[in-house]
């Protein structure tokens, strides 16, 4: 059976402005350790909707760990207004935490 990344991949690849597929290729790269690949297709999520929160928390997860906290930062900041407009205390506070080990 394939990764779950190559189900994506493939269904990406088809349908490219198809914002779903982007986010859960993104997702299964990040969840198989692949996170320097998972950060073009959240990129494309965070840039294809502007009120869409999840996936920029996830994208600053991947950047974190590819050691880009300045852009890391920019995005979870965005995503901490994102929680905060929409009233979601958990990924509020879950980026918070992010921006709190960024900052220290």
């Amino acid at each position: 059976m394939p990764a779950r990344s190559e189900i994506f991949r493939a269904k990406a690849a088809e349908s490219p402005e198809n914002l779903l597929f982007q986010f859960s290729l993104g997702q299964a790269l990040a969840n198989e350790d692949n996170g320097a690949d998972a950060i073009i297709p959240l990129q494309r999520c965070v840039e294809g909707r502007s009120d869409w929160m999840a996936p920029r928390i996830l994208l600053g997860r991947c950047l974190l760990d590819q050691s880009q906290a300045p852009a890391a930062a920019k995005v979870l900041n965005e995503a901490l207004d994102l929680a905060v407009t929409q009233g979601h205390e958990d990924p509020e506070n879950e980026i918070r935490a992010l921006l709190a080990d960024i900052a220290s």
